[in-house]
């Protein structure tokens, strides 16, 4: 497990800092009536990303897998939210959105079924 440990470690600092991008982006470019703007969500939605990405840097391999797939249902939906919502202003909050939770999808991935890039290379890690 040591041998993969890097992996995890470069997946939670990729999900704790583009996902503050994402929450900020989000908290100020994305109209209030989209999502709620309370601060106490938005504290406690911090406090967990933060407790989540200690067990990816871990290397809780489970975990790592099931944030995989919630980051692809996110980067859908923020895909569709692009598609649906997007006008002159706030179109590119959810481009930038769908394109850091896929970052995020890959970082994870790579992490949670220790896949290669380029696939099938051989690493030093």
């Amino acid at each position: 497990m040591e041998k993969n440990l890097t992996k995890y470690q470069h997946a939670a600092y990729a999900y704790v800092g583009l996902g503050t991008g994402i929450v900020l982006l989000t908290t100020f470019f994305v109209p209030s009536h989209h999502y709620r703007s309370d601060f106490i969500p938005l504290f406690i939605g911090i406090i967990i990303l933060l407790a989540i990405s200690y067990f990816v840097y871990r290397g809780v391999s489970w975990l790592t897998k099931f944030l995989s797939i919630a980051a692809l249902v996110r980067t859908v939906w923020w895909g569709y939210s692009f598609y649906i919502f997007g006008d002159e202003e706030t179109s590119w909050v959810y481009l930038m959105n769908a394109l850091l939770n896929c970052a995020i999808l890959f970082m994870l991935a790579r992490a949670g079924w220790d896949l290669r890039f380029p696939f099938g290379a051989k690493t030093n890690e």
